[in-house]
């Protein structure tokens, strides 16, 4: 009679475990919501890298903790190269550019009355004006935490992303054994997951350098 119980009881306990880690996972989503792009950074360039950290630690026999190391370092030049060269590319096209202040302020008067002409309504009355240097305070403010919160997600992204490559094995072990379905349907998830991340991680910017292309050939032919 009690052997006859053991596989419902293993059962309940199954779920019991899994109500557990799905409420212990929404505490988690709750207090860690900002730093939750971070991890999905993470997972993106695991999937993306994981083949090579195979490669690398079966094939060429390469220590686990270094092949991570590479393949972090990989991931930070992959991030970084690209924000390095937009921004020397908008250096050099600001620096490029004359600005005469006095032009500047004459076009921002004369929009600013033909707003006042057209609204009927005086725009830089003593309340508006009062209120700029509170405005400017929360623009900074908002750019400032935008600034910290990208900086601190990257940072995020790269610790997840080298605890995950060198517990490769194991990692993908405890998500299989997490997930509440059939062998088979882990298998089918794991592989249709595995299609979208790299559809998007990379057709998607590579749609957007094509279209890049095109654009800088139009404005070439056209003369722009």
């Amino acid at each position: 009679m009690i052997e006859n119980n053991l596989p419902y009881k293993k059962k309940e306990y199954k779920y019991i475990l899994i109500g557990f880690l799905i409420l212990l996972g929404l505490i988690l989503f709750k207090e860690l919501r900002l730093y939750l792009s971070g991890f999905l950074g993470a997972a993106t360039l695991y999937v993306l890298l994981k083949g090579q950290m195979t490669y690398l630690v079966e094939k060429k026999k390469i220590k686990k903790g270094f092949a991570a190391t590479l393949l972090t370092l990989e991931a930070l030049l992959l991030f970084l190269g690209p924000l390095t060269g937009i921004a020397f590319l908008v250096i050099d096209t600001v620096s490029g550019i004359s600005i005469d202040p006095k032009a500047i302020i004459e076009n921002f008067n004369n929009f600013v009355k033909m707003i006042e002409e057209r609204l009927d309504f005086d725009l830089f009355t003593p309340e508006n004006l009062s209120s700029l240097p509170k405005l400017g305070g929360n623009i900074l403010q908002s750019l400032g935490a935008s600034i910290y919160s990208l900086m601190i997600n990257s940072l995020f992204a790269l610790f997840i992303l080298f605890y995950m490559l060198y517990n490769y094995e194991s990692f993908e072990k405890m998500v299989k054994e997490i997930l509440p379905f059939k062998e088979e349907n882990k298998q089918i998830l794991g592989e249709e997951t595995k299609m979208i991340i790299q559809a998007n991680a990379i057709g998607i910017p590579l749609l957007a350098i094509i279209q890049g292309v095109f654009a800088y050939l139009g404005y070439m032919f056209f003369g722009v």
